[in-house]
């Protein structure tokens, strides 16, 4: 198209059209530009994604400048600023906030704390489409996690809309009372409290009140049991359950396959690195019926047992990868899982 055509072709198209979703990896690029075109395009108000890439020394001033010269001409839908230190420029940040219509907000490693995150929280329930929120590896304590409750619980959301929460790597620490907040809320799709030095945490509880929960992360903590309070009648879609590098023992992978056998569709279970040993191991399998991939690295399995735990491998016939290494089962045992087993399971040993 000719450039001095395209102002005029620009301007007649409908707004719909410049805002709608294009398909993923497309690129479409301006050769020439004019400041007919930028004042048209400005005036459309754009939706637009903000992806800060990791640039060492952060200028942080001049991000916001420009953040702050951005949100007056774009609608910013999607912010990921990772590592920038966002506390030492929080107040011109804040105002940058109110002004965003955020579908998504990274700021992962920020140096936030609880004070923060409470301002956050309640700018992004003012806005009531945030559904993805990544604040892994700040400083929050069960101060902030109670304030990110206004959010969770936003009885204003859009209906439908559930949340992508990620407080991998903060404080919230050891005490139950500091996780009992997490539990009570109700709008979670993905939540991840990996690295949270978390000792005791009703699964059962979060399940209940997240019906769309898929995906839950509690590796690098503490746990070692579980509470179990579900009636019979509830069943959930849970997909994804990592609990690696825990203190599981068998009594804990015991009351855990209660929990697990509610959750009919799960699809991967990751226990590496705890004590379930060979009976609890063979406990949690028995429970369930729908996985495919399964991680029991270093967890005290041994050779007494294993046969019950491998007919139940043998069993599972959606079951297409097992890592094993790290337990104390011999040779002979796992030559004879790797030819049960075939080619249909990838077995790691």
């Amino acid at each position: 198209m000719n450039i001095n055509t395209f102002p005029d072709f620009l301007s007649t198209v409908p707004s719909e059209d410049l805002t709608r979703t294009w398909p993923a990896n497309r690129t479409i690029m301006l050769r020439m530009t004019s400041k007919q075109i930028k004042d048209i395009i400005d005036n459309k108000y754009l939706s637009t994604v903000i992806y800060l890439k990791y640039i060492k020394p952060v200028d942080i001033k001049f991000i916001m400048n420009q953040l702050s010269s951005l949100v007056t001409t774009c609608q910013i839908t999607s912010l990921d600023l990772p590592d920038i230190d966002m506390k030492k420029r929080f107040k011109k940040f804040k105002e940058i906030l109110t002004k965003c219509k955020l579908n998504k907000l990274n700021l992962y490693n920020n140096n936030l704390g609880d004070e923060e995150i409470e301002s956050i929280s309640e700018i992004l329930v003012e806005n009531e489409q945030c559904s993805v929120l990544h604040l892994a590896h700040n400083k929050i304590t069960e101060i902030g996690l109670k304030s990110l409750l206004k959010l969770l619980n936003n009885k204003n959301i859009n209906i439908g809309q559930s949340i992508d929460l990620n407080l991998c790597n903060n404080n919230i620490g050891y005490e139950y009372e500091r996780v009992k907040s997490i539990e009570l809320c109700s709008t979670l799709s993905n939540l991840n409290l990996c690295c949270n030095k978390i000792s005791n945490i009703d699964i059962d509880k979060i399940l209940l009140h997240n019906k769309e929960l898929k995906s839950l992360d509690l590796s690098q903590n503490r746990i070692s049991t579980f509470n179990f309070n579900i009636s019979l009648n509830n069943t959930f879609i849970l997909e994804n359950l990592n609990l690696s590098y825990n203190q599981i023992d068998i009594l804990g992978a015991s009351s855990l396959s209660k929990i697990l056998e509610k959750c009919h569709k799960l699809l991967t279970l990751n226990l590496s690195h705890n004590n379930i040993c060979t009976e609890g191991a063979t406990c949690i399998i028995e429970k369930c019926l729908s996985l495919t991939t399964l991680y029991l690295t270093a967890n005290m399995i041994a050779d007494d047992g294993i046969e019950k735990l491998t007919q139940l491998l043998i069993e599972r016939t959606f079951l297409t990868k097992l890592t094993l290494s790290g337990n104390n089962i011999g040779k002979d045992i796992t030559d004879n899982l790797i030819e049960v087993l075939g080619d249909r399971v990838k077995l790691i040993y």
